[in-house]
């Protein structure tokens, strides 16, 4: 029994003890330097923490400290994800107002001009370049249409608009020249025979649309396949000799099933009248120096391109992406567009320095077969950073250089006061800058 009850005392002991708080929340007031009980005990009263502290012999309640109100914490907003487009629709709608949508997006939405927070100055500079020179209103006297009867209703509406826009903005360079225009599907294969058989080289354009239409014809592949088109001389035959004074016309194809909800490309039409335009101005250069002789392109020397491949194709995007654009973000998404869609169809080029631009550059300024690709790409960055740095003007002078000058180097440094080499340097930056933007994951 003795035992049990030592037991019995220390538990209750042990008891008591446990209930003795070590802090305490008090209703009664605190006094500082009143008594208080119990060594080391604290108590919270009007937001102030009372500690029993030993003054002397006595234990008295010290001044206190006051309670921090803790703050909150704030709930982090989540940061949005955005799945980059990796293409974009474009059309008219009920009121000739032109909208987009892209490949992720549910809506078409017309221009916002004020959507421009990521684009780089340089940018945005170009664009304001090229826009400060559009005119006032659309002309569109000398162009010669030839329009298939099976190209959709919509397609061809749009593609007059599309049309009327560019020869507006390059009419003035084109010394009133007649500017043919002809439409066509894979059903209007009548209709492209009779137009190109009495041109120069008719059967052999022929022969390389029709590597195009056979796609079309085939109607569950056909929305597969986008339009196409392309830029060139449509010299009228003279008996078996070439016209005397050529036109340079511009061929535009699509499926017959296509619409423009699904397959216009805007881009497309202001690209080929941007080459209508070089071949305007360069026309004192001889072919042989622009393309080579494609029968036989291991004799093109590289010394001797006077209109790089870089050039004629890569400024062509710059301009055929900025001139029907309606806004500045329209116009850098569709750069940014054409940059990952090069970089997707050469996939193990790898660009991370200045010095890997410029060596991009140089090489694809070559006109044989598979040297372009970059081209196009590299090509619309360097001639954007042109217009940016030294205005629309230069890339005018640089294009009525070409016939006066021996090499590209004189008419680039005619144009802007620089070497191709140094040209390239000098953009470097802006292109290696813009290249890794536009192919970041989204």
């Amino acid at each position: 029994m003795r035992f049990k009850g030592s037991i019995t005392k220390g538990l209750l002991l042990a008891l008591i003890l446990t209930l003795v708080p070590i802090t305490a929340f008090a209703a009664q007031k605190i006094t500082p330097g009143s008594t208080c009980k119990v060594y080391k005990q604290k108590v919270t009263n009007q937001n102030k923490v009372y500690t029993c502290i030993k003054s002397g012999k006595k234990l008295v309640w010290n001044k206190g400290v006051a309670v921090k109100k803790p703050t909150p914490t704030p709930t982090p907003t989540p940061t949005p994800t955005f799945k980059k487009s990796s293409f974009f629709f474009f059309r008219f709608n009920e009121n000739g107002q032109l909208e987009r949508k892209g490949n992720n997006e549910d809506s078409w939405n017309k221009a916002d001009t004020s959507d421009s927070y990521d684009i780089s100055q340089t940018r945005a500079n170009a664009y304001k370049a090229i826009k400060g020179n559009a005119p006032d209103s659309l002309v569109s006297k000398n162009i010669l249409y030839t329009i298939g009867e099976n190209v959709p209703k919509d397609m061809a509406f749009a593609y007059r608009k599309l049309v009327d826009q560019s020869f507006a903005f390059w009419g003035k360079f084109m010394f009133d020249k007649e500017i043919p225009i002809l439409i066509f599907t894979e059903k209007d294969r009548g209709l492209l025979n009779a137009y190109w058989l009495q041109r120069w080289n008719g059967a052999s354009t022929i022969s390389r649309y029709e590597q195009e239409l056979k796609y079309y014809d085939d109607l569950t592949s056909q929305k597969f396949r986008s339009v196409g088109g392309a830029a060139g001389g449509q010299e009228i035959k003279v008996g078996d000799s070439q016209g005397i004074n050529p036109l340079v016309g511009i061929d535009f194809y699509m499926g017959s099933q296509h619409t423009q909800e699904t397959s216009l490309l805007i881009d497309h039409v202001a690209h080929e009248f941007t080459h209508v335009f070089q071949n305007t101005l360069a026309s004192g250069v001889a072919s042989s120096k622009i393309s080579g002789d494609w029968s036989l392109p291991s004799t093109l020397k590289e010394t001797d391109i006077r209109t790089p491949c870089s050039l004629f194709e890569g400024s062509a995007v710059t301009f055929g992406t900025s001139v029907p654009a309606e806004s500045l973000r329209w116009y850098s998404d569709g750069m940014d567009v054409i940059m990952r869609r090069i970089q997707n169809s050469n996939p193990t080029i790898r660009l991370n320095t200045t010095e890997d631009i410029v060596k991009a550059l140089l090489e694809s300024r070559s006109w044989l077969p598979g040297k372009c690709d970059m081209g196009y790409a590299l090509g619309a960055l360097a001639y954007e950073f042109m217009v940016s740095e030294y205005g629309f003007d230069s890339y005018i002078k640089l294009f009525k250089s070409i016939p006066k000058t021996a090499n590209f180097d004189d008419s680039m440094t005619a144009a802007v006061g620089l070497t191709e080499l140094e040209f390239y340097k000098k953009a470097a930056p802006h292109i290696l800058s813009e290249w890794k933007k536009a192919n970041s994951q989204g």
